[in-house]
């Protein structure tokens, strides 16, 4: 992974299925990986280990200094060619591009959505609150307030208190 997840300071755990009364392991042939490349990074690399070497070449596979591992691990060495020929491939890269801005697009639209359902459940409650003080809320006041900014939800919930009659609450608006 690219960021941080886990709390433990090693880069690199290994995480297993077990049952959670006897502790029983379930199967070793099931095993969950993470490495954290941020922690791998402040490590001191052990060029002989070839995790190490793996993930400095997918941390920066673009760094001169990868020739000493990839002479003495053709594997890497490999990877890093056909790295080289799929970023030479322009049908490739348009590819990649896509996918990335699908990805980047799909982000964006889950955010919106979560932003919208605040806001939404923001204003069903606070619809509730003042039906719960003044019994009814015209119809016309309900529109306003599902097209208000958050900020101005927040503050007429928090206003609430002052407010003594359904009408005062144009002044918010």
């Amino acid at each position: 992974m690219n960021f941080n997840y886990l709390e433990f300071e090693k880069f690199h755990t290994k995480h297993h299925i077990y049952e959670d009364e006897t502790k029983e392991m379930l199967s070793d042939i099931l095993e969950i990986n993470f490495i954290e490349i941020p922690k791998f990074i402040k490590v001191k690399k052990d060029l002989n280990n070839p995790l190490h070497r793996w993930l400095l070449f997918l941390a920066n596979p673009e760094d001169s200094e990868l020739e000493e591992i990839e002479m003495e691990d053709p594997k890497i060495k490999r990877a890093h060619e056909i790295l080289d020929s799929l970023n030479s491939d322009e049908e490739t890269i348009r590819l990649a591009e896509l996918r990335e801005k699908y990805i980047l697009d799909e982000r964006s639209r889950i955010e919106g959505a979560k932003e919208e359902g605040i806001k939404k459940g923001k204003t069903e409650i606070l619809l509730k609150q003042l039906t719960q003080k003044f019994n009814i809320i015209p119809d016309e006041y309900k529109k306003i307030l599902m097209k208000l900014p958050e900020k101005k939800l927040e503050i007429i919930a928090i206003e609430i208190f002052n407010i003594n009659n359904i009408k005062e609450i144009e002044r918010y608006f």
